[in-house]
């Protein structure tokens, strides 16, 4: 197995876009919530960090997948900073299962322990 020097997270937010004009500020507040995030995940070292940004709609969120696609990150964080629908969720989360997939992964493994979804490597122990 090769090895990667770096990890390549990818990270978004979820929101609903129907809240921003209800509530002023509050996109820009959970937006720098989010930079936060990025900012402690960056700090762990050797890490690529591609934020896709806060996914509002379902329009965002193919563009989301589109980016982690491209970028072909190994795991993805996922901020639940509002409620949002499961249509702005589940494009990102069905396309990280084809790219891993199409690396020699078997599918998504949700790890209660970290409560993280992730790729299940063939042969790891952790699966």
């Amino acid at each position: 197995m090769v090895r990667k020097e770096k990890l390549t997270v990818g990270l978004f937010g979820i929101g609903l876009d129907t809240y921003w004009p209800q509530f002023a500020g509050l996109k820009e507040r959970l937006e720098g919530y989010q930079s936060r995030i990025g900012d402690q995940i960056k700090s762990a070292g050797n890490i690529s960090l591609v934020d896709a940004g806060l996914v509002d709609n379902p329009a965002r969120s193919d563009e989301a997948a589109a980016l982690f696609r491209q970028e072909q990150v190994d795991i993805i964080f996922l901020y639940i900073s509002t409620y949002a629908l499961s249509s702005t969720v589940m494009p990102v989360v069905q396309n990280a299962n084809e790219i891993w997939n199409s690396c020699g992964s078997s599918n998504l493994r949700y790890h209660k322990k970290s409560r993280l979804l992730s790729p299940c490597l063939y042969g790891s122990t952790a699966c």
